[in-house]
């Protein structure tokens, strides 16, 4: 560092601070860690998103399942035509004992098909 004299008794002083050329270097590294650390949050954001879509179709497909399972735990044979369950390979009919509640089609929200049963 350079040293100059002082008009006032002689001594000898130092400069204290940063040179500009320190200064840039500090700004250049701290805007690279920073750089580096939102391109880390950006794909965790995305990463978070598709997690989110991904559980969202597995409660609604779980869901479906289930409807599924109580709809043909509750069939029945039918006395007239001694079928509980007829179908081909694209559809399905089942004859069930009684209808669902109507408690059970009235949630609706994230994660659950909403649907209105009619009776028929």
């Amino acid at each position: 560092m350079p040293r100059f004299r002082s008009k006032a008794g002689g001594r000898v002083c130092r400069r204290r601070g940063f040179t500009l050329l320190e200064v840039i270097l500090a700004v250049a590294i701290a805007a690279g860690v920073l750089i580096g650390v939102l391109a880390f949050y950006q794909q965790t954001a995305d990463l978070r998103g598709q997690l989110l879509r991904e559980a969202d179709r597995l409660a609604t497909i779980r869901l479906l399942l289930d409807r599924m399972t109580a709809d043909l735990r509750s069939a029945r044979v039918d006395t007239e035509s001694a079928q509980g369950l007829t179908g081909t390979e694209s559809s399905l009919q089942v004859v069930r004992l009684e209808l669902p509640p109507a408690s059970a089609w009235a949630k609706s929200g994230p994660g659950r098909g909403s649907g209105v049963f009619t009776d028929g």
